[in-house]
């Protein structure tokens, strides 16, 4: 009757658990035993060759080596690779680490997306427009669409404005690069002349542009301000680099000829040129003469009597505000002390 007790109780515990069963007559002890297919098998419950580390006798009779750290689960146990970031510790050893953290900025190769650039993290912000995902989220553009133009910051030359993006064709002549590119020009130069076709009065024409100077007497409006020759004309006070003065012919304290003037107001009437003095003296009046040349001109006044006094002025423009010359004062017949006096200098217009 207890013999038959004994059996019935023995089935009983089969029946809720293998384990437990096999345990309470078997030992993990590296010897096969009678209930055993081969040694020690009942403590490789996931069947993947590796014993139970839980229990306290696998763990004194084997070397690590051969303790599987779970022994519900096949996959894991000193044989498998560890798989990283999986939060499993698959091959059983804790100096393998289940992540890295290769660029030490603090977030394991399973957090981040660059664990050999410190400054890509989580932790980062994003930073526009430089190709990067700084902060590791997808959701985190590198560049926003302010217009909404279907380009964002980092592509738009103006994200302020649908009007402006590469997407565009390039508008003639208004000032605003559509297109975005500064290889697609806002009008062409035909000319070559440094002036676009938006500014030029003749594109046409290399002579003609608003960056140029107006040359005088060629019968183009070279500046394009609608005027020919505008700045030609050479009328208007002119002073010299110095002064010219001289006085000779001293009667009782009074000298007959004196003359002290360091400009002229020029009157030009081409061809006809005038010159008069600005500034004091009795001489030389007013010396007319004309234009020998489009820049060069004489001019000259007689003062006739016993002294015949002759004052005279010859120069060049060698621009419409520089004048380069010649002052002559001459005499002849009974001068008493007066000699014939030369001057050269250089006179700029006011």
């Amino acid at each position: 009757m207890i013999r038959s007790l004994t059996t019935l109780l023995g089935l009983s515990i089969v029946g809720c658990n293998y384990d437990s069963t096999f345990s309470a007559v078997a030992t993990c002890d590296g010897v096969l035993q009678g209930q055993e297919e081969t040694v020690d098998s009942v403590f490789d419950a996931d069947g993947d060759g590796y014993f139970d580390m839980a229990n306290p006798d696998c763990s004194e009779t084997y070397d690590v080596a051969f303790l599987d750290c779970n022994d519900g689960d096949p996959e894991v146990n000193p044989g498998s690779a560890e798989v990283t970031c999986d939060g499993v510790d698959n091959d059983c050893s804790e100096e393998t680490p289940d992540s890295l953290d290769d660029d030490g900025d603090g977030y394991s190769d399973c957090e981040e997306c660059d664990d050999a650039n410190a400054e890509i993290n989580p932790g980062i912000g994003e930073i526009s427009c430089d190709g990067i995902d700084n902060d590791c989220d997808d959701e985190t553009p590198d560049g926003i669409d302010g217009d909404g133009d279907g380009w964002d910051e980092c592509e738009d030359c103006d994200d302020s404005t649908i009007y402006l993006s590469p997407g565009l064709e390039e508008i003639l002549c208004d000032g605003l690069d559509n297109d975005c590119s500064e290889e697609t020009p806002d009008a062409a130069d035909v000319d070559g002349d440094g002036s676009a076709e938006c500014e030029d009065c003749d594109d046409e024409d290399g002579d003609r542009s608003p960056d140029f100077d107006e040359i005088c007497d060629d019968d183009i409006d070279n500046n394009c301000d609608d005027e020919i020759d505008e700045n030609c004309s050479y009328t208007g006070t002119w002073v010299f680099d110095q002064s010219l003065s001289y006085e000779c012919a001293s009667f009782y304290g009074f000298s007959l000829v004196n003359f002290d003037f360091s400009g002229v107001y020029l009157s030009d009437t081409d061809p006809v040129i005038s010159l008069a003095p600005t500034s004091g003296g009795t001489q030389p009046g007013t010396m007319t003469g004309t234009f020998s040349s489009d820049t060069t001109f004489s001019s000259s006044s007689t003062l006739s009597g016993t002294c015949t006094e002759t004052y005279s002025i010859a120069g060049e423009f060698t621009d419409p505000e520089t004048m380069l010359g010649t002052f002559q004062a001459t005499y002849s017949g009974s001068c008493l002390d007066c000699t014939n006096q030369t001057w050269s200098f250089t006179a700029s217009k006011q």
